[in-house]
């Protein structure tokens, strides 16, 4: 979902592509190495985000959003979690967003270790119990 200020007056109840290339963004990362995937398909799109911030953790994002005319893009359930405390309102991205995926990565060194394979599996449960 896109987010925007609940008292945003340049969006409306819908973003346009070309709101969303006329207003600020925030975004996660934008280093060469760890690029921001929201910029990214938007460059693919012919749309140059104008970054204002860039953050390190999808939780900054709505506290950076709210009461400003900035745009960013995050997890619904997050943006409805934090859309009563930060001022925020979800809408529907105007180009197909693709989906966020999630990978664990770990040191072969690991596979076998007792705790590290709990976690795993704890991972895995959650993550599968929030897909549904």
């Amino acid at each position: 979902m896109c987010i925007v200020s609940e008292d945003n007056e340049l969006v409306g109840d819908e973003l346009t592509m070309e709101t969303v290339a006329a207003l600020p963004w925030v975004v996660m990362w934008d280093l060469p190495t760890a690029f921001a995937p929201a910029a990214r398909q938007l460059n693919m799109l012919g749309v140059e985000p104008r970054i204002e911030l860039t953050v390190d953790s999808f939780l900054a994002v709505p506290f950076l959003v709210g009461s400003t005319q900035r745009v960013a893009v995050l997890q619904r359930r997050l943006a409805d979690r934090l859309a009563p405390s930060t001022r925020v309102r979800a809408l529907p991205c105007p180009w197909d967003a693709v989906p966020l995926k999630e990978a664990m990565w770990w040191h072969p060194s690991l596979r076998a270790d007792p705790g590290h394979r709990w976690l795993r599996t704890v991972m895995r449960e959650v993550g599968a119990d929030l897909g549904t």
